[in-house]
């Protein structure tokens, strides 16, 4: 059984499995504007590989101000991505990574 859990009351997350939990590094990697993947760094795997461990999603119907959490230094390491091709054509920036 794979417990889901609630950070706040807008932000839930599920793990794929339980030992999934137990990892060092954890990020988040949205897909759209209220669901993601909870992926870590592959163990032995090349520049930009990455392991999914499960799904996010944030709750915008009750997502307040108040309930934003920033966090310093929340950007990954550019090192950490297997191509950074540079901005689109509305000058977002693009990265790539694998999943493994």
């Amino acid at each position: 059984m794979y417990r889901p859990g609630i950070y706040n009351s807008a932000f839930h997350y599920f793990f794929d499995s339980e030992s999934a939990r137990v990892t060092e590094d954890i990020y988040l990697l949205p897909i759209c504007n209220k669901i993601g993947l909870i992926v870590t760094t592959a163990k032995g795997g090349g520049k930009g590989d990455f392991i999914r461990l499960g799904l996010f999603w944030i709750d915008t119907s009750e997502l307040r101000y108040k309930d934003l959490v920033r966090i310093p230094g929340a950007t990954m390491d550019e090192a950490l991505y297997a191509e950074i091709p540079g901005p689109d054509e509305n000058d977002i920036p693009q990265y790539s990574i694998i999943l493994v």
